[in-house]
């Protein structure tokens, strides 16, 4: 199951996620993230250009650790001219100290639509041998029903989770696949949603408390852990090819790959798959208070 998941990056450049007291993530726990993931089967990191520094940790990885190398998924940013998407590209290579990479994505559904010219550009460097996919990485069902057509798009990225689950995207998720579409699933523990108390006086918390509890007696009932049944539910979905992950250290990537050996009953994810949440704003994070 290891090599199914992808390890996001996010964090090794800036502070991120609701649940992350933390802040960024040090060069040196990176590193040790890094090489865990590697040891381990993760083969793949997903990563962008407004990660902050996240490109040079992972190219400073690449340089320290050469017979350690990741495939890398970056993201392009909205503004960019295109008689530079070359330039920015091979830049991007140089550092992240990789030969290609193995895909390009826009970052959102905005940036895919807003400028044709752009799209037509990367599919000429794609041609040209300097990545493999294109891909683009999406929110809703709607924007995911305007992709899945587009046979320049070789891969989706998208939320998907206990609560974004496939009540709400499996059917939609299923027809891209069936059109060649490769399935990348991001938020799988919801930026920490999952894992706050339920006590805690947070406004999304106070919206979706009748759901996190819900998950958490499931959790209680089976003798698991929330985060095996977050990651596990996304894991044994048919549809989906890679399931991205973020983490704040070397520790809890290890313990998030012992949750890939566990198992979870059919029945269970039936019973999730029963969550329906009616305000589809209260998964998206960039929408939260």
């Amino acid at each position: 199951m290891n090599d199914r998941l992808i390890l996001g990056t996010v964090q090794m450049g800036l502070p991120y996620g609701i649940n992350n007291p933390s802040g960024r993530i040090s060069k040196q726990e990176s590193f040790k993230i890094l090489e865990t993931a590697y040891r381990n089967g993760i083969q793949t990191l997903d990563t962008a250009e407004v990660y902050g520094c996240a490109h040079n940790v992972i190219g400073d990885f690449h340089q320290e650790h050469p017979k350690q190398r990741f495939n890398v998924i970056t993201k392009i940013p909205k503004e960019i001219a295109i008689n530079k998407v070359r330039t920015r590209l091979l830049t991007y290579i140089e550092e992240l100290n990789i030969d290609k990479h193995e895909a390009v994505m826009f970052h959102s559904f905005d940036s895919y639509t807003t400028d044709p010219q752009l799209k037509e550009e990367l599919a000429k460097q794609k041609e040209n041998g300097v990545f493999k996919n294109l891909g683009v990485s999406l929110y809703t069902n709607e924007e995911l029903e305007q992709v899945m057509d587009d046979d320049i798009i070789d891969l989706v990225q998208l939320p998907f989770n206990l609560f974004d689950n496939t009540s709400i995207k499996g059917e939609l998720i299923r027809s891209a696949k069936g059109k060649g579409k490769i399935i990348h699933t991001r938020s799988a523990f919801l930026q920490g949603l999952f894992f706050k108390n339920l006590r805690e006086d947070h406004p999304v918390v106070k919206r979706l408390l009748e759901p996190l509890r819900k998950i958490q007696s499931l959790s209680e009932e089976l003798g698991i852990s929330i985060a095996t049944l977050a990651l596990q539910y996304c894991l044994r979905q048919p549809f989906i090819d890679r399931v991205i992950i973020g983490v704040d250290s070397q520790n809890q990537l290890e313990s998030n790959l012992n949750l890939c050996d566990k198992e979870l009953p059919q029945s269970v994810i039936n019973e999730i798959d029963t969550i329906h949440i009616e305000n589809k704003n209260l998964l998206n994070p960039s929408l939260w208070p």
